[in-house]
């Protein structure tokens, strides 16, 4: 939700509202304040939905952000902005995944309505349901496998270029002696910290091969688990009914950070994601 990193988040006159700005930018409190067009839909939502956080995008130059993002508990719900058409004129502008799948074509629905830009978000924005969840929970998986694999593969890279010329040389050089190792232990070259980097990568390249081979995508919301397998239909079981095998790993991976994984057993995307290893 925030980049403390790159952003710093300072509280605006209305409760539950922050500014986004860029690191290093000097601003006060009083100098940001919220655009006269987005106002009248951001303050009736605000009210609306007092748990909810709305984030201005202030990041550069702007002190009076047209544009919100929102979120509930930390999940990106969507956002809201004011938008100046030549033809139509000022327009309410409500964005999210769910409005994008009723939509032949774009992501966002326009309206010069207040009144209907109240009820798109009302009607469209919310925490994700189990469905939602399962349903891009493969892709939730994919990109924590991607990250949790780059490192390892670039360092394993590295190594093998560094002593890949070498270790050509070395083996036409000395073929009769090296010829007869190579098929008694199957192994490669191993040298300096070739080694670690060499099994490192062997780890994460059984993680994505299980992977791609469906194993086993879990989604937790509540109480419920989703097992689901490649493209097949989830099945939800509780925490009574979760199979002791996939408990044990799942228990494990829990106690992981985001982006972590065990070799052999799984990785955990996020709080309610993970893949487990058959």
């Amino acid at each position: 939700m925030f980049d403390h990193k790159n952003y710093d988040y300072i509280t605006m006159h209305l409760p539950n509202v922050m500014a986004e700005v860029r690191k290093g930018r000097v601003v006060t409190t009083g100098e940001i304040g919220v655009s006269k067009n987005i106002e009248p839909l951001l303050d009736a939502l605000r009210k609306k939905f007092p748990n909810w956080k709305f984030v201005g995008d202030a990041q550069y130059s702007s002190t009076t952000p047209q544009t919100f993002r929102m979120y509930e508990s930390g999940e990106a719900l969507g956002s809201i902005s004011f938008s100046q058409h030549y033809k139509h004129g000022g327009q309410y502008v409500v964005k999210n995944k769910r409005i994008a799948n009723q939509r032949q074509r774009g992501w966002e629905t326009r309206t010069v309505d207040l009144k209907k830009a109240i009820r798109l978000v009302v009607d469209n924005f919310g925490a994700k349901t189990m469905h939602e969840l399962v349903e891009e929970s493969r892709n939730v998986v994919s990109s924590a496998i991607s990250a949790a694999t780059e490192r390892p593969r670039r360092n394993f890279s590295r190594d093998w270029n560094e002593i890949e010329a070498f270790a050509k040389q070395y083996i036409a050089t000395h073929w009769e002696e090296f010829k007869p190792k190579i098929a008694a232990s199957g192994s490669g070259i191993l040298v300096g910290d070739f080694k670690a980097a060499y099994v490192a990568y062997r780890e994460v390249s059984h993680l994505s091969e299980a992977f791609r081979l469906d194993g086993l995508v879990i989604t937790i919301k509540d109480a419920s688990y989703a097992l689901r397998r490649g493209s097949n239909e989830a099945v939800i079981v509780t925490s009574a009914t979760l199979p002791n095998d996939v408990k044990t790993k799942l228990g494990m991976l829990k106690l992981l950070d985001d982006g972590e994984f065990v070799p052999g057993v799984g990785i955990k995307a996020n709080d309610s994601t993970y893949f487990v290893m058959d």
